[in-house]
């Protein structure tokens, strides 16, 4: 591809992202300029990667907090010899055996707990790269739309129209 022909494509891509900005609400309504940090806040808030990292995050608490619960103890109850035949014919002579087991797991316990915040730890990086790169998206569009119009993203600059 020529270096013309791209140039031609990038600027009818510019074009057309005004009225796709518009009508997504990245344009300000109020004719007002719309500022760096209302971009970006607008960005953080309407990118679903980060939504989806919220619901990811508070899984991850909830693996944190299962990890660090103990087994629960389980109570058995065993009857043998019922229904027998012979001199062991009915319920009477039935032997019954309750037990009561917990399992002790020492440093398991510790591992699961490091293993699962070590889980919470990696998705807040993942989170904050997420995040930047959002922001980062928006500030393009902002200043790829304010080549357009100047005057409707940039605000406080000194090209009005």
């Amino acid at each position: 591809m020529s270096l013309f022909s791209a140039r031609g494509l990038l600027a009818c891509a510019l074009v057309l992202a005004l009225p796709l900005a518009r009508a997504s609400g990245d344009v300000p309504e109020s004719g007002a300029p719309l500022t760096l940090q209302e971009a970006v806040t607008r960005t953080l808030q309407s990118t679903p990667d980060l939504k989806a990292c919220g619901y990811e995050l508070r899984a991850q608490e909830g693996l944190i907090r299962q990890a660090g619960t103990a087994l629960n103890p389980e109570l058995a109850v065993d009857v043998e010899d019922v229904l027998g035949t012979g001199s062991r014919r009915g319920a009477h002579d039935a032997q019954t055996t309750l037990s009561l087991r917990q399992v002790f797991e020492g440093g398991a316990l510790s591992r699961r707990i490091a293993a699962a915040t070590a889980g919470r730890e990696l998705l807040d990086a993942e989170l904050s790269e997420k995040r930047l790169d959002a922001s980062a998206a928006g500030i393009s569009r902002l200043i790829s739309l304010s080549a357009i119009r100047p005057s409707m993203y940039l605000s406080g600059s000194s090209t009005k129209s």
